[in-house]
């Protein structure tokens, strides 16, 4: 009897060390990966990986821990996503004096929360799944997928957003889906914390609250009285963890909304000849939204193309879908449908669609996932379905490790022209100490030529700007400014002269 004790413990443990031992493997792969990249010279990832805008979060990073407060070009600005700026602030204050390193330090740090972005993903997929095989494609997806490896050094708050999406989702799913108890007090207070956070690492993760406090109006709808005191808690949690971010933004603005929205929707609106339609505008914005999404994750959409028509095919071997998992992909599904239709026909701005609609590559990927998991599920034997999953994971990570950008990001030796850090290092070596000068995406230009005054005049952190732009007076307040130079793209200037 107790041998055979013995031998049932084993068969536990076995799977179980196996599993943490590949997903230990899967977690250090993935890091490796983004550090390498995140320690490469910064000549040959600028432009690559980094866009201006990143530059304008370091510059708000510095300019708070020298003491200045959230001051951009001699103006205060809530035109930030505050987590991620302030987790960069201990950057400067334990390397004052150096603009290179703190780049590098921020791409490493979001290499960290894509890799604990991916380790959430990985318990998800295992808990939604049978097959042993399945969370580890999902994690190998995702690992090697090359526009989410420069997610994570686009030295961005993206990645930071994106865990918290990921956590957001896996602890709705695990605590008031899968829970076959009504969710307790504590787990409700813990969700509007995660709430809070994701608001604070990105504003637009007020889509997923809305998404979630419905689902979870809809699963309590027999007890009412529970669902609104559920609702309460959740609420309020989710406003005292964002607290912090309105009292710090109206004391130094008097504003508790960021400006950054309108000034990227007033700039896209501003170039239209007529009122905005579905032809002249918000057709071609969704056009956009959806090449964004299916172009650079064409593996991920083939294959789910591909799986959906096997599961049909052989959906009556399969049975229906669990609660569980029907429950969770139309809370992922239906955050990114609201997340597209915010910038489609709102927000606008698709030049960043790229990175704006990257957390729908949760669900995308989720969803892959388990229509793998039910394919694997067609066959029996353990040794046919491994056979399968490498042949699969063989194709995809095939198509994925062949992208141009995958191998730019991890090979390529000569810096870009256009990369934005070359017009901050000129302007940085053209120009007395002192010198004000101004234009459209200014970021680089700020961070590395910071003995310069630089004033952001696209208005998307200069609130003072914005408003001269909306009334047409923004020469006006060039002159105002003491602005000497104006530089940009064409476009660029041409938009400023029009205003």
């Amino acid at each position: 009897m107790f041998r055979m004790s013995c031998v049932a413990r084993a068969r536990t443990i076995g799977p179980r060390v196996g599993a943490i031992s590949a997903l230990a493997l899967l977690l250090a792969l993935n890091f490796a990966v983004r550090s390498y990249i995140a320690v490469r010279p910064l000549e040959y990832i600028d432009g690559l990986t980094i866009p201006d805008d990143a530059y304008l979060s370091l510059t708000l990073a510095r300019n708070i821990a020298q003491g200045h407060g959230p001051q951009y070009g001699g103006h205060y600005t809530n035109g930030f996503q505050p987590l991620y700026v302030f987790l960069m602030v201990p950057a400067y204050w334990a390397i004052p004096q150096d603009n290179v390193a703190p780049v590098h330090l921020a791409l490493l740090l979001m290499s960290l929360f894509d890799t604990l972005t991916l380790l959430l993903l990985f318990r998800l997929v295992r808990r939604l799944t049978t097959s042993a095989f399945t969370p580890v494609l999902a994690a190998l997806l995702w690992t090697f997928h090359p526009r989410i490896i420069g997610v994570a050094a686009n030295g961005l708050e993206t990645a930071l957003a994106c865990f918290f999406v990921t956590w957001i989702l896996s602890y709705f799913h695990r605590y008031f889906v899968q829970a076959e108890n009504a969710p307790t007090k504590r787990r409700c207070i813990g969700l509007g914390a995660l709430l809070g956070m994701g608001m604070l690492a990105r504003i637009d993760c007020i889509l997923l609250a809305a998404i979630v406090t419905t689902c979870l109006l809809w699963t309590q709808k027999t007890t009412l009285r529970k669902a609104f005191g559920s609702q309460v808690l959740v609420s309020t949690s989710a406003f005292l963890a964002y607290l912090p971010w309105l009292v710090y933004s109206f004391s130094y603005t008097g504003d508790l909304y960021p400006i950054s929205g309108s000034a990227t929707r007033f700039m896209t609106l501003e170039g239209l000849d007529a009122p905005p339609t579905f032809g002249n505008l918000y057709g071609r914005m969704l056009e956009a939204a959806v090449r964004a999404i299916a172009v650079p994750n064409t593996t991920l959409t083939y294959a789910l193309a591909i799986l959906l028509v096997g599961v049909l095919a052989f959906r009556h071997r399969l049975g229906r879908p669990s609660k569980g998992r029907v429950t969770l992909l139309v809370v992922g599904w239906g955050y990114a449908a609201l997340l597209v239709c915010a910038y489609a026909f709102c927000i606008f701005g698709p030049h960043y669609f790229d990175r704006y609609l990257h957390p729908v590559r949760i669900p995308l990927l989720l969803t892959v996932a388990l229509l793998t998991d039910a394919v694997l599920s067609l066959f029996k034997t353990g040794l046919v379905q491994g056979g399968v999953a490498i042949l699969v994971a063989g194709f995809m990570l095939a198509s994925q490790c062949s992208d141009p950008y995958f191998n730019a990001l991890l090979f390529k030796k000569s810096g870009r022209d256009l990369g934005y850090m070359n017009l901050g290092l000129w302007a940085r070596a053209t120009f007395p100490a002192g010198t004000v000068i101004g234009g459209s995406q200014t970021g680089a230009v700020g961070y590395f030529a910071d003995h310069l005054k630089v004033v952001n005049l696209d208005g998307v952190v200069n609130k003072q700007c914005y408003e001269s732009l909306v009334r047409r007076t923004n020469m006006q307040y060039v002159r105002e400014e003491g602005i000497q130079y104006v530089f940009g793209w064409e476009v660029n200037l041409a938009f400023l002269v029009r205003r």
